[in-house]
């Protein structure tokens, strides 16, 4: 069991900037299901797994537990964002993939939060482009579904290496996921009959963190 707490957001920033966080092998399920890391609350309990189990393995495979486990952390922490805010509820059964909340007792979507490569420049994103790179950058491995999903993405335009760190931001995060639950009467893109949004945080080149809502 997962317990977000500010312990785990200070962990998950020093762990950022630590860490270079590059994916190693390719994420996939049959890798996943080898692998004790999501019962980890700390980054000192993965460390302490890393050493005891892992030592015979690949550098390779040892940066993607160290990237998987991030990930993971982070995803579980921008959920929590999400749902500590009234009109945004959380699925009852954690078991269930399909969707992750609801808003406004509406609308259940899935969320991912993901990174965006600084070639990607935001004055030139089609958003239906943007939308199907996205779907499909998950098309890796055997983890592609189509589903009412909302995109967080996040990028450095300062230094492509600082990305993680930037997904560490939880407060400003927070403070823009509230801004977009307020949004009056969302209409949310489609693609493939599902319903879809994406809200970009970034660093800029002086490197000042924005948000963009599409």
């Amino acid at each position: 069991m997962i317990t977000i707490t500010n312990n785990t957001l200070q962990d998950l920033r020093s762990y950022a900037k630590k860490h270079t966080l590059n994916w190693g092998s390719i994420q996939n399920n049959f890798q996943d299901s080898n692998l004790n890391i999501f019962n980890v609350n700390s980054s000192e309990q993965l460390e302490n797994q890393i050493e005891l189990y892992c030592q015979h393995l690949p550098q390779d495979d040892i940066n993607y537990i160290r990237k998987r486990w991030f990930s993971f952390m982070c995803a579980k922490v921008d959920e929590a964002l999400f749902t500590s805010y009234p009109n945004c509820n959380p699925n009852p059964n954690d078991k269930d993939h399909n969707w992750d909340f609801i808003i406004n007792n509406k609308y259940k979507f899935d969320l991912k939060s993901t990174s965006l490569p600084p070639k990607f420049e935001l004055s030139l994103i089609k958003t239906q482009d943007l939308i199907k790179y996205l779907y499909h950058k998950q098309s890796d491995g055997t983890r592609y579904n189509i589903q009412n999903r909302i995109f967080l993405v996040h990028t450095s335009y300062k230094d492509i290496s600082r990305t993680n760190v930037i997904k560490t931001a939880f407060k400003f995060k927070h403070d823009i996921i509230g801004q977009y639950l307020n949004l009056k009467d969302r209409i949310y893109y489609q693609y493939k009959d599902t319903y879809v949004d994406v809200i970009f945080i970034y660093e800029d080149t002086q490197g000042q963190l924005k948000a963009k809502i599409y």
